[in-house]
């Protein structure tokens, strides 16, 4: 389990990395990776036998080597919208539409300059 994490972060990174907006997932352990403010993110989806099992692994930039995983099901036409602890001016939405799973994140906050 570790490996296969490990394997499709570098696959991943390594395949480009994107910034904000929305991305998508079109076919099963097809990684994406979202830099948005202080998060690293990348994700994925296992197909299961009713649903897509949605897998989030995230750190934060400031030199943490802390890694954190998210696990959520999603059924066609399904959506979750969710801040993490300590980055709560990021709103991340997660929606499958047929056998695309759409990862958006947003600013709720403008930044202070």
């Amino acid at each position: 389990m570790i490996r296969t994490t490990v394997l499709a972060v570098a696959f991943a990174l390594l395949s480009g990395a994107a910034q904000a907006g929305t991305l998508e997932m079109t076919r099963p352990v097809q990684a994406v990776t979202l830099h948005d403010g202080a998060v690293d993110m990348v994700a994925y989806y296992l197909v299961r036998d009713d649903h897509y099992e949605v897998v989030v692994t995230y750190a934060a930039q400031a030199g943490s080597a802390s890694l954190r995983r998210l696990h959520m099901g999603l059924a066609d036409g399904d959506s979750t919208r969710f801040s993490l602890p300590g980055h709560r001016d990021i709103v991340y939405s997660f929606t499958r539409e047929g056998r695309t799973v759409h990862l958006r994140a947003d600013l709720t906050r403008t930044p202070r300059s």
